[in-house]
């Protein structure tokens, strides 16, 4: 029994055209993935519900993510081929089938029930990444720069889907931190590592201070803004 109160978003795998893979040029389909409906739905919900619960707040919309990052991943093209199709649409429709299931228990409970639809959510952006694919090489993309995708893929995913608080800890930033502390990681994937998470806690500091203004002339803005100039002198 499912309970579609909240449609989850996913991207749309669009294709993009023919092109040469390996050395023996075999013409294989080229995909990109499209964010578009998904960010903008995302921003109307966001301006719904804030014209509903808080129309005289001033808020503005604090965005998905860093939009260098997001144009980052909008330039990026995969080879998929069929069985990696077969497998990411299954663990899609597997998020559904987990996701929406009606589950009348404790929320400690329920929550620890939504632990499969997060791990197939993991599973096929995991799978997605893993076919980039570099129009100069002709071949899989394998540079040091893309170990943060699939990481900064499940943020876009997550973000206004999730309770703020969840976002992080459902894109797997635990992983990608320990990541970070392996020895032998080159520098080109450490320096990755680092400039995701700094523009990350940059971003949420606005967002914060955004969703800090539903309570302008109460403590919450009052204590935001005394953290920011204590932080700040501290620099």
């Amino acid at each position: 029994m499912f309970d579609l109160r909240e449609k989850l978003l996913f991207p749309t795998i669009k294709y993009v055209e023919a092109m040469e893979f390996g050395k023996k040029g075999e013409i294989r389909s080229i995909y990109k993935l499209d964010w578009t409906f998904c960010d903008q739905t995302k921003e109307k919900k966001w301006h719904e519900w804030k014209d509903r619960c808080w129309p005289e707040s001033g808020m503005n919309f604090p965005g998905i993510m860093p939009e260098e990052y997001m144009k980052w991943m909008d330039e990026k093209l995969f080879c998929i081929s069929a069985t990696y199709m077969t497998e990411i649409k299954r663990n899609t429709m597997k998020v559904f089938e987990e996701w929406f299931t009606n589950r009348p228990f404790d929320t400690i409970i329920r929550d620890m029930c939504l632990l499969p639809a997060i791990s197939h959510t993991m599973v096929a952006f995991k799978l997605i990444e893993d076919c980039i694919y570099s129009p100069s090489t002709k071949y899989y993309d394998r540079h040091g720069s893309n170990i943060i995708l699939s990481y900064a893929m499940l943020f876009r995913f997550w973000i206004h889907q999730t309770g703020r608080g969840c976002v992080e800890r459902h894109s797997d930033f635990k992983r990608l931190e320990d990541i970070g502390k392996i020895d032998h990681l080159e520098s080109i994937e450490l320096k990755q590592i680092k400039e995701f998470f700094k523009s990350i806690e940059q971003f949420k500091k606005g967002m914060e201070k955004e969703m800090a203004k539903m309570h302008k002339d109460g403590p919450l803005l009052d204590s935001f803004l005394k953290d920011q100039k204590i932080k700040n002198k501290g620099k």
